[in-house]
Formats: C-alpha cells, structure tokens, sequence
C-alpha cells in the first residue's frame, strides 16, 4: 500500500513538470493605450507635396494604388485613371517608426479621403520600406493609430481607434507576425462613463475587453 502511494505521487509530480515544460508562456501583461501618443494622418501633407524624393514618391505612389484597384465605373469619382492617379497623389502620408532597429528606414502610413466613412472612419494603409519597394504591412479603418511601446518580431505593435461616440472609442489592437500585422485583441475605451444615472469625465480613459466582431 506503501508502495503504491509512493508511485501515485511521483507520477503525479512528472506530470506537474511535465505540464510546465510544455504549457504555452504566460500571456502579455494587461492591455495598456499609450494614448498619449495618438497620431492622426488628416493634417498631414498629401503625397504630391512630400519632401521626398522622387523616385520614392513614384515608389509609394506605386503602393497607395495597389490599394485603391482599378477604376470603377459604379463610382463617379473614380471612374477613370485620372481618377485614380489624382487620388494617389491627393493621398495623405506620415513616416512613423515600428521598427525597434534604429537603422531600419521608416514606415509609412496613407490615407485617401475618398475612402471615409461620414463619422470620420478612413481607410488607413501601412507600408513598410523593402528593397523591392513598399511592401503593405496592414489594412486598417480608423480616424487616428497608436505606435505602442509594446513590440513583436522587431515591430511596434499598433492600435487603430474608431469613435463610437464623442467619449466613447472602439480600440483595434494588432501585432506584427509572419510579415504582416494581425488582430490580436479589441478593447472599449470610454471617456465618460455613466454610472448611477451621472456622467463621470475621466482624465484617463477607462479601458474594457470587447469582442472583436
């Protein structure tokens, strides 16, 4: 009987290390939004009026148009190539770092007015610099991006926000991996929360978990 017990127990203490050995790592520690460091694209300089060079204005130019297609009839303003090229020259653009390697070149985010929603919500477009031109890093809407401090594979991740409501902000966490940036995670953000029938203004947003739907 001795015996048997001392047998259970052993098997019992392999298999706790066995599960510690082979459990997947703890996950990253809780959500936080550097809010602070919220970037918008509205105000920035269209693509024709970059300080760039021209060869990588024609580069990015390039890239901004693979995203916008092909002219399309059903759209009135951008039924024709004209159409189009106008719209990529008119885009709006910003160099960001993501890369935690100083030396790497910076990233660029684009932005075409045509493609917003009436509450502000625009398409936003991340390249990344690549020896064979800029290579499309994520497809996201929102009306501004958060570079975090938080990185993976070399890359800051990002948080893209949409405004819900005037204090209210639905929050769109991605993360860099397998060459493009994915979802990992979407959170409420609300500035103004009611409780007990009275509206209380925060000076930090109060952050909750939500579905991703």
């Amino acid at each position: 009987m001795y015996i048997s017990t001392v047998n259970a127990y052993f098997r019992l203490l392999a298999c706790l290390l066995l599960f510690q050995v082979t459990s997947p790592p703890r996950a990253r520690r809780e959500f936080h939004w550097d809010w602070h460091q919220t970037q918008s694209v509205f105000s920035a300089p269209s693509l024709k009026d970059a300080k760039i060079a021209a060869s990588e204005r024609a580069t990015l130019a390039s890239a901004i148009k693979d995203q916008i297609g092909p002219p399309d009839p059903h759209d009135p303003e951008m039924a024709s190539e004209v159409q189009v090229e106008q719209a990529v020259l008119n885009a709006s653009i910003k160099m960001i770092s993501l890369s935690q390697d100083a030396k790497e070149p910076p990233a660029v985010v684009a932005q075409v007015q045509h493609f917003c929603s009436p509450t502000g919500n625009c398409s936003l477009w991340f390249f990344r610099r690549t020896s064979h031109g800029y290579r499309l890093l994520l497809d996201a809407t929102g009306q501004s991006f958060t570079v975090q401090k938080t990185a993976a594979n070399g890359l800051r991740d990002l948080v893209v926000d949409m405004h819900s409501s005037a204090t209210d902000q639905w929050l769109k966490v991605y993360r860099y991996q397998g060459g493009r940036y994915g979802l990992v995670g979407c959170y409420d953000a609300d500035w103004a929360p009611l409780e007990n029938g009275v509206v209380h203004q925060l000076r930090e947003p109060r952050i909750t978990l939500s579905p991703c739907g």
